[in-house]
């Protein structure tokens, strides 16, 4: 092999090895940038996984604080209608039974008019108009009793306020009863209140210690929210 075959020789081969270089080097970049850009996209996507992880812990944790304070209110609640239950057993519970029969007499007026009739006369008798010739002759006979009857409607019987108290305080509270003008109910009332109604069926008073805690249930659930959890209550 002579001198300059060598040369070309190693020239060759030289450039063979830094082609070769080169397409390692670049292969290298390419692969690192892949690899990069699937790293960033993974890394996004976990990103995301622990966004709504938290979001989901956080409304667990949320939600499990609302069944605890939903669960404490509740209690308080049966706890409250459960002394309630436990007054009306009491001889203190007479005087709350006054009151609470009071307001019931109040929210009614006891001199209601009774209502007018249309007309008291039902038959007038046939054959009395001088106008009227004709019908003298078709006129029914009627016995004074059943004309008595025909001509006028039995007055209805006045509307009396009736008082329904618990069996056992019945007799205690006859008298306040009695001067308000109503009459005390033969069938016994509700064990924690009274109901007034009347004897015509028009209306009816209802004024219970469960039904007065019923209706404020909203309101002793915010101030109980309150007092339980302070500045929570307001989260």
């Amino acid at each position: 092999m002579t001198r300059e075959t060598a040369r070309r020789r190693d020239e060759i081969l030289a450039q063979a090895r830094a082609e070769a270089e080169r397409i390692v080097r670049e292969a290298r970049q390419r692969a690192g940038a892949a690899h990069a850009s699937a790293v960033a996209v993974v890394a996004a996507e976990l990103a995301v996984l622990a966004q709504q992880g938290r979001e989901r812990a956080e409304a667990e944790a949320a939600r499990g604080v609302f069944v605890m304070k939903d669960g404490v209110i509740r209690k308080a609640l049966e706890a409250a209608r459960k002394r309630l239950d436990d007054l009306t057993a009491q001889p203190a519970f007479r005087p709350v039974l006054e009151r609470l029969l009071d307001e019931a007499l109040g929210a009614v007026q006891l001199d209601e008019p009774e209502p007018e009739h249309e007309s008291e006369v039902v038959a007038d008798s046939l054959g009395t108009d001088p106008e009227l010739p004709g019908m003298a002759e078709s006129a029914p006979d009627l016995s004074p009793e059943e004309a008595e009857g025909a001509e006028t409607v039995p007055p209805r019987e006045p509307n009396e306020r009736i008082v329904r108290v618990p069996s056992k305080h019945a007799a205690a509270l006859g008298a306040q009863i009695e001067a308000a003008g109503a009459q005390l109910a033969m069938s016994a009332g509700p064990k924690d209140g009274v109901i007034v109604e009347d004897s015509w069926g028009t209306f009816r008073v209802t004024n219970t210690l469960s039904l007065r805690l019923a209706r404020l249930e909203g309101e002793v659930r915010t101030e109980a929210n309150r007092l339980l959890f302070g500045r929570e209550a307001r989260q």
